[in-house]
C-alpha cells in the first residue's frame, strides 16, 4: 500500500474540498482524472485545470474499493500517523536489478521515468543548495522576512522554512544526466541539515568543494 498526497487548487479546493471534509465521510472515494504527478513528497498529485474529480460516485467499483478500505482500515491509518506518504522507503521501495536500466537505455525511453544506478557528483555551477518552502505544500514562495505570511500555492498560513535543494549529476559507463536531490534526500547526500546550510549561506561559506567531496563516489539508486 502506498498513500499518496492528493493536493486540490483553487476551484477543486473550493467546490470539492468541503465535500471531502464534510462531517461523516471519513476517508471517502474519490474518482480523480487527468491530475498531475509531483515531486514535491517525493511522489504525489495534485489538480490541474484540466482535472476532474467525483467524491463518493455510485459505483460497483467504489463500492469494493470501500469494503476493502474497512478490511484494512488499520494498516492505513498507521500509515497515515507514520507519515509515510512522505517517505521514500515507502513511496519508491527498492526494485530489482532486472528493472534498473542503464543511463543511457533511459534517455532514449519514451517513458519519463525509470530506474537508474550510477556515481552522483554536485553540479560545478553556483547553487544556494536551499529554498524557502511552505512546510506544508513543499512550494517555493517569494516572500522575504520571517512573518506569518499565506502561501501563494496552497493558501495555507505558515512561516517558511528553508528546504534542501542540490542540483547534483548521475553518471555510470554509458552516460550521464542532471537530477535534483530535494528535503531529507539531499540532506543525507551531503550530510548537512538544511538549517546548517542555511547558516553557512548566511556567512557566505562556499561549500562546492566540500559537497563534491561528500558526494564524489556514492553508489545510489534512483528514480529519474
Amino acid at each position: 500500500m502506498k498513500p499518496m498526497i492528493l493536493t486540490l487548487w483553487k476551484e477543486f479546493e473550493e467546490l470539492d474540498g468541503p465535500i471531502i471534509r464534510a462531517p461523516g465521510r471519513h476517508f471517502p472515494i474519490i474518482i480523480a482524472t487527468r491530475v498531475r504527478v509531483t515531486t514535491n513528497n517525493y511522489l504525489s498529485f495534485s489538480t490541474s485545470y484540466c482535472s476532474a474529480i467525483t467524491v463518493a460516485p455510485f459505483l460497483q467499483q467504489a463500492m469494493h474499493l470501500d469494503f476493502w478500505y474497512h478490511s484494512h482500515a488499520l494498516a492505513i491509518d498507521k500509515l497515515i500517523d507514520n507519515g509515510s506518504y512522505t517517505d521514500p522507503r515507502v513511496l519508491l521501495p527498492h526494485v530489482a536489478n532486472n528493472r534498473i536500466l542503464r543511463i543511457s537505455a533511459a534517455l532514449q525511453q519514451r517513458t519519463t521515468t525509470a530506474w537508474i544506478r550510477g556515481i552522483i557528483e554536485i553540479s560545478f555551477r553556483p547553487q544556494k543548495l536551499f529554498y524557502m518552502a511552505c512546510p506544508q505544500c513543499h512550494q517555493p514562495n517569494s516572500f522575504a522576512g520571517t512573518s506569518i505570511v499565506q502561501c501563494e500555492y496552497c493558501q495555507a498560513n505558515i512561516e517558511l522554512l528553508p528546504r534542501a535543494c542540490i542540483t547534483i549529476f548521475i553518471a555510470d559507463s554509458s552516460g550521464s544526466l542532471a537530477a535534483t536531490a530535494m528535503g531529507t534526500e539531499a540532506e543525507n547526500l551531503i550530510n548537512y541539515s538544511t538549517a546548517e546550510l542555511h547558516y553557512l549561506y548566511e556567512q557566505k561559506i562556499d561549500l562546492a568543494s566540500y559537497l563534491m567531496r561528500t558526494l564524489q563516489k556514492k553508489d545510489k539508486t534512483v528514480l529519474r
